[in-house]
């Protein structure tokens, strides 16, 4: 079967096209067989001699890669609430109100984030 491929620096595909029409920049390969899984993991197959191979080492350092974004997501979206949890506790010490949560804790909590934030990124590069 024809498929055209564009392949990444490392060989790995990253888009494809089987059967009739090519792709910009693809290049044209004759493989044997086109594994179920294909379409799902396709950033995890490079084309060796007419076969679709499969990187399971690939596929988990992607699978690291998503885990590590949801989870810095998850970390930015904690600081919106704690940048809006300081404006409120700022406009409370300004009109001389009790705040109703604990800052201590809050900034406690910032500081590890901001650690693992750190960690995240470091990571990722």
């Amino acid at each position: 079967m024809i498929i055209s491929a564009i392949l990444d620096a490392n060989n790995y595909i990253i888009a494809c096209n089987i059967g009739d029409g090519e792709l910009t920049d693809g290049k044209e390969f004759d493989i044997d067989n086109i594994p179920d899984d294909f379409f799902e993991n396709i950033g995890c197959y490079k084309v060796i001699d007419k076969e679709l191979i499969y990187d399971e080492e690939r596929q988990n350092s992607l699978a690291r890669i998503d885990e590590l974004q949801s989870e810095l997501s998850q970390l930015y979206e904690w600081f919106t609430y704690y940048d809006t949890q300081i404006a409120q506790y700022n406009r409370c010490i300004r009109l001389d109100e009790v705040f109703d949560a604990d800052i201590a804790a809050l900034d406690a909590q910032a500081a590890k984030n901001q650690i693992r934030i750190r960690e995240i990124r470091s990571e990722l590069q």
